[in-house]
């Protein structure tokens, strides 16, 4: 009789984080039937609320990828730690969805080769003050009472374009609102994009959306296609 052995499982690691503990529960169940009898699972740590640079140097730390479901924006230093994670082989799976998150989790676990779609933070801008929108030779939009707004912000981070598909604006850690920059003027001129250290005038929406409040920040979001391997 030829003894059959058993060949050993492939170890993955994970860090995982959601929106709310009934959200981490619901995750955690999927990532361990999905990865029942065919990898070594270890959930590193599970937790709830926004990742944090903390849970990325962790998981670099460890050889573990990133799993999370349904978390608010990123800033500019959860950027940088995931790129240099991303950069040294950790992978983040990251989607509000249910199916989407499973289906992403399944190729990770079967090893193959996927693309996702990554957000990624192109610039950040701090809101210094606002003025009001002159409404001559604009297209008719719904503004709020007293008009559309103008924030005047100064960049502190990247580059802001005017031609990034979303704009969210961000109040205490929270998130406000999420749109278009509609318009982009320095000293009363369009531009398509700002650097950091510089101030401009942002419109988001045609005005509609006109609640800066001095403080806030407006991050400049865009979108790219990569490989996980």
């Amino acid at each position: 009789q030829q003894q059959q052995q058993q060949q050993p499982k492939r170890p993955l690691r994970l860090v995982v984080k959601a929106d709310v503990q009934g959200s981490m529960e619901a995750v955690l169940a999927m990532v361990r039937e999905l990865a029942a009898d065919r990898v070594d699972l270890k959930v590193l740590h599970s937790g709830v609320g926004q990742l944090t640079p903390n849970d990325v140097n962790l998981a670099l730390a460890s050889g573990a990828h990133v799993v999370s479901f349904n978390l608010g924006p990123t800033n500019a230093a959860l950027e940088k730690a995931m790129s240099q994670a991303g950069a040294a082989g950790v992978k983040f799976i990251s989607h509000n969805i249910v199916y989407h998150l499973m289906t992403q989790i399944e190729s990770l676990i079967e090893g193959t080769k996927m693309h996702e779609i990554v957000e990624q933070v192109i610039g950040e801008a701090s809101v210094q003050s606002t003025f009001a929108m002159s409404t001559s030779g604009r297209k008719k939009v719904n503004l709020p009472p007293g008009g559309g707004r103008i924030a005047g912000v100064r960049v502190t981070e990247g580059s802001v374009q005017r031609s990034a598909p979303l704009v969210r604006v961000i109040r205490d850690g929270q998130l406000i609102y999420e749109g278009a920059c509609s318009s982009m003027k320095r000293h009363k001129q369009d531009v398509d994009a700002v650097g950091a250290g510089t101030e401009c005038g942002i419109v988001i929406d045609d005005g509609r959306f006109s609640d800066f409040q001095p403080g806030d920040t407006l991050q400049f979001v865009t979108s790219i296609t990569q490989k996980i391997n």
